[in-house]
C-alpha cells in the first residue's frame, strides 16, 4: 500500500503544532513556578524548606529537560516535513 504523502505531512504538522503548544504551555507554568518558589524561599526557612527546595530543584530540572527534548523534537519534525515536502514538489516537477 502506498505512502500517502500529503496525509502523511499533514499528519506530522498537526503532531508538530500540538507538540509546540504543550511544550509552550509546560514551558510557561514552569517559569510561573519558578517564580512562586523563588518568592518561597525568601520566605521559608530552616531544614523543611532545604528539602523542598531540593526537591522543587530535581522537578524543575526534570521538567526543564522535557521542554528542551521537546523543542529539539519540534525542530526534527520541522526538518522532516521540510524533506517531504521538498520531495514532494520535486516528484510533481518530475
Amino acid at each position: 500500500m502506498p505512502i500517502n504523502e500529503d496525509q502523511l505531512i499533514q499528519g506530522l504538522n498537526n503532531y508538530h503544532e500540538k507538540l509546540a503548544a504543550q511544550t509552550g504551555a509546560i514551558a510557561s507554568a514552569l517559569d510561573e513556578l519558578q517564580g512562586s518558589f523563588h518568592a518561597l524561599w525568601q520566605e521559608y526557612e530552616g531544614d523543611g524548606a532545604d528539602r523542598v527546595q531540593t526537591e522543587w530543584r530535581r522537578t524543575a530540572e526534570s521538567l526543564e529537560s522535557c521542554v528542551n527534548t521537546s523543542r529539539q523534537l519540534e525542530v526534527f519534525l520541522e526538518e522532516k516535513i521540510g524533506v517531504l515536502e521538498e520531495n514532494r514538489r520535486q516528484a510533481q516537477n518530475f
